[in-house]
């Protein structure tokens, strides 16, 4: 057990509407075939995700040899994590808290939309600047 940074078992959010429940939290990264375990960390139960996601990715990489693409929900969209996560490959739903994706969506009619090679899908996109860095969003 790492002395220097113990876990706390304390109150956290729950998702339950359990409020009495003390709670820690086990961060657990898997692969994409098959969900096989690649990393692993436990962490006090009021820490955020959001908070620390890029923080463990870059950790796993440091890690393990890993050419790879992670993908992950829109808590790891922040301009602070983009830029933390710099050398990675990653893929992240773009977060519409952020004005410019916002827009972008409403300003898009069907009629713009690319037919997809899978059936029943459409996709349009675009080419953005954010924190610094060059993406493309789909």
């Amino acid at each position: 057990m790492n002395r220097e940074n113990p876990i706390n078992i304390t109150q956290g959010y729950s998702r339950h509407q359990r409020p009495d429940l003390k709670q820690c939290i086990l961060d657990l990264l898997v692969s994409s075939d098959g969900d096989i375990p690649l990393f692993f960390r436990g962490a006090s139960g009021d820490e955020s995700d959001k908070a620390v996601f890029a923080q463990i990715l870059v950790e796993y990489d440091e890690q393990i040899d890993f050419e790879g693409i992670m993908v992950a929900d829109s808590a790891l969209y922040s301009e602070s994590d983009l830029k933390l996560m710099s050398n990675m490959k990653w893929i992240s739903r773009v977060p519409l808290s952020i004005k410019k994706a916002k827009n972008l969506v409403k300003a898009f009619t069907s009629i713009e939309l690319k037919p997809s090679e899978i059936k029943g899908y459409s996709y349009q996109e675009e080419k953005v600047s954010y924190g610094g860095i060059e993406q493309r969003w789909l």
